[in-house]
C-alpha cells in the first residue's frame, strides 16, 4: 500500500467513525423531533382528511418505536429569495450524518441542491413523503438512506418548511 493510498484509507475511517459518534450521540434528539413531527402533524390543513394524517401520525409511532435507524435529521424553512423558492437550513436543527448543515441531503449531477422547480414540487407533496435520497449511508450498511420529510404548517395552513429524518427501515421493516 502506497502512502497516498494509507492516508485515503485513514481519511476515509476517520470520516466514518465522526458519522458514527455524530448518529450515536445525537440518536435520542433525533428521537424527541419524530415525536415532535408527530404532534406538529395535528396543524395540517383541513383539506388533508382527519384519517390520513391520523395514519401518518401513527407511521411516525412505528418508525419511533426503533422501527427506523435514525441517522439524521435536518429542519428546513421554505422562503422566497430574489422571487425564487429556497429553502434554509434552520440553524441549530441538523443533528447525525446531517450536522454539518452546510452539506445538501438531495444532491444533483452538479453536487447542488435541489433546483426551484424541485423546490416548488417538494413544497407541495403531502404532509408526509417517503422517498430515498443518493446519499450512501457511512453507518450500519452501505446503501442509499431513506429519507421521511414531514411538511410543517402556519396557522393558515401554508407549507412554511420540513422536517426531514434520513436513516434505515430496519430489516423487520422490509419483512
Amino acid at each position: 500500500m502506497t502512502q497516498e493510498q494509507a492516508a485515503e484509507l485513514r481519511m476515509g475511517l476517520e470520516s466514518v467513525m465522526s458519522d458514527v459518534s455524530n448518529a450515536t450521540k445525537d440518536w435520542m434528539p433525533m428521537k424527541e423531533m419524530l415525536r415532535q413531527a408527530q404532534r406538529q402533524l395535528s396543524n395540517a390543513p383541513a383539506k388533508f382528511d382527519d384519517f390520513l394524517i391520523e395514519e401518518y401520525q401513527a407511521f411516525l409511532e412505528y418508525l419511533y418505536d426503533n422501527n427506523f435507524t435514525l441517522l439524521g435529521y435536518r429542519e428546513y424553512k421554505f422562503i422566497e429569495k430574489k422571487g425564487k423558492l429556497v429553502s434554509e437550513t434552520v440553524d441549530e436543527r441538523s443533528f447525525g450524518l446531517l450536522r454539518d448543515e452546510h452539506m445538501p441531503v438531495y444532491l444533483n449531477d452538479a453536487r447542488q441542491c435541489l433546483s426551484e422547480p424541485q423546490q416548488k414540487l417538494r413544497r407541495g407533496q403531502p404532509p408526509l413523503t417517503i422517498a430515498k435520497v443518493n446519499r450512501r449511508s457511512t453507518v450500519h450498511r452501505r446503501v442509499p438512506m431513506d429519507a421521511i420529510a414531514v411538511k410543517l404548517f402556519a396557522k393558515d395552513g401554508s407549507v412554511t418548511g420540513e422536517m426531514l429524518f434520513v436513516g434505515l427501515f430496519t430489516s423487520v421493516t422490509y419483512s
